[in-house]
């Protein structure tokens, strides 16, 4: 916020003459936000919109478009979608646009041009014409002069700036007299340099959330609050889901099971979306009773996002969609799990087997709120049930080997001890957490062997998976650790 060029500007703005005019921005000066993500956020089912945008952002086609494709494309593509995939968005955006408006008028700026007749007042944007007019129907500003481009013009007028928009309306600046208002210095570069009275202002209450900033996505919590990119893809899934999948997927003695693989990974991620929910609470519940809490840095950004009941209905698809893909043989066999026998696969199955996977969801979330609630001390031990809960969860509906428990036993043991570690005050870092986890798996192999009594054979291949996924984890963790100290 600049209080002295706003003080200058009342100023000014106070002694204007009638031939002067006043050349204002929209987004983040006459309006505290943006107009297109006003637009884009008004997108219905919002959680579907959501992951487009998101998907989108990731993926960024205008890159396409050369170095300046972001400045001049992005928003026409992603206009250009929602309204292609969200039938009445328009007419949905046009009611509510002016409420908008009046929510989000920047209070400072309107006071100041309080004074100035609505016909020397000429609002300039690089927003769209018609979200715009919308937004300003009904107000003072909407007799003043608009002038903005439409969906077809947008990237041209991106790239000839508003000089040359201004100039295609029929605009001119007069440099001497006329006054030019804006947030962006960079953007409205051109627009400044032409008149002898500009005024670059950062407003307070500025808002620079984007659409949908606040609606619910599965991971982002995860990614970029809790943790970090890297720790989603290395750690959730590259050593979480391969577990799940080697403990749970490979029956001794037959074949690969593709439906199996597939259902078994859309439920983990079922699984994991409602941890990150325990994930959240943990965070607020640290910063609202621990001296020195351990947040992200980007913890105040989300302090308030809300995740129920979105993420239980984006499990809930997951979920639905697992049981739908296991296929009639892998439903026969997880029937008896549920207490059913003799019963041929058909829909009734399928919903008694998907109540009773959300029940294990819920039994899920109620040992992560029981973790977040107890004292650190007790958490240590309010650790094992939990993460027993988060691997075994599949056990509802699928058989898993003595191999695969033990597997997932070492897990838990490598996790549990390095958060016990942690919790006692001590360097969870000395020693390599995932060769832990390989020492126990060899450690509790020979019980598998001696309890069966038989030596290893080839229908053991998964056992040989899943100590090359240990070792292959362990090696690079190892090598760091284990490298001698030089003089």
């Amino acid at each position: 916020m600049s209080a002295p060029e706003i003080n200058r500007l009342a100023e000014t703005l106070r002694d204007l003459r009638a031939d002067q005019r006043v050349f204002v921005d929209f987004d983040h000066t006459l309006l505290l936000s943006n107009s297109t993500e006003l637009f884009v956020g008004s997108a219905r089912p919002r959680f579907v919109f959501a992951l487009m945008m998101k998907l989108i952002g990731l993926l960024r086609p205008w890159k396409l478009a050369g170095p300046m494709g972001a400045q001049r494309w992005r928003d026409v593509v992603r206009v250009t979608l929602v309204m292609m995939l969200s039938p009445g968005i328009r007419a949905r955006f046009e009611r509510s646009a002016p409420d908008m408006f009046q929510a989000q008028l920047n209070p400072a700026l309107d006071y100041i041009l309080a004074r100035v007749p609505q016909h020397q007042i000429v609002i300039v944007s690089f927003g769209f014409d018609f979200v715009l007019r919308a937004m300003l129907k009904g107000s003072r500003y909407e007799t003043c002069a608009l002038v903005a481009p439409n969906l077809n013009s947008m990237a041209r007028a991106r790239k000839d700036g508003k000089v040359r928009l201004l100039d295609a309306a029929g605009f001119q600046i007069d440099a001497a007299r006329d006054i030019v208002i804006t947030d962006s210095a960079r953007d409205d570069a051109d627009i400044l340099s032409a008149a002898q009275h500009p005024f670059v202002i950062e407003w307070p209450g500025n808002s620079i959330s984007g659409a949908f900033s606040g609606q619910y996505l599965p991971f982002v919590y995860t990614a970029h609050v809790k943790r970090s990119p890297g720790f989603l893809i290395k750690q959730v899934f590259l050593e979480e889901l391969p577990i799940v999948l080697l403990a749970f997927g490979f029956a001794m003695g037959s074949g690969i099971d593709l439906q199996r693989l597939i259902a078994l990974t859309l439920l983990f991620l079922a699984a994991f979306i409602i941890y990150e929910i325990g994930y959240a609470e943990n965070d607020r519940v640290g910063a609202a009773t621990e001296a020195k809490p351990k947040l992200g840095k980007h913890y105040a950004q989300y302090a308030d996002y809300r995740m129920e009941p979105d993420a239980w209905i984006w499990a809930g698809l997951l979920s639905a969609l697992a049981i739908g893909v296991m296929g009639a043989d892998n439903q026969a066999r997880a029937a008896p799990h549920v207490g059913l026998v003799d019963v041929t696969p058909d829909l009734w199955l399928s919903l008694v087997l998907l109540a009773a996977w959300t029940g294990v969801l819920g039994l899920l979330r109620g040992a992560f709120w029981v973790f977040n609630q107890v004292s650190l001390q007790w958490r240590v031990f309010a650790y094992l049930p939990l993460h027993l809960i988060k691997y075994l969860a599949p056990l509802i509906l699928f058989n898993i080997s003595v191999a695969g428990l033990m597997l997932v036993a070492a897990q838990i043991v490598r996790t549990w001890s390095m958060y016990a570690v942690r919790r006692a005050g001590g360097d969870e870092t000395f020693l390599p957490s995932q060769f832990i986890r390989l020492c126990f798996f060899v450690l509790l192999l020979p019980i598998l062997f001696v309890a069966r009594g038989t030596p290893p054979n080839p229908q053991d291949w998964p056992i040989l998976l899943m100590l090359a996924f240990c070792i292959l984890r362990a090696m690079p963790e190892s090598a760091r650790k284990f490298r001698p100290a030089t003089a």
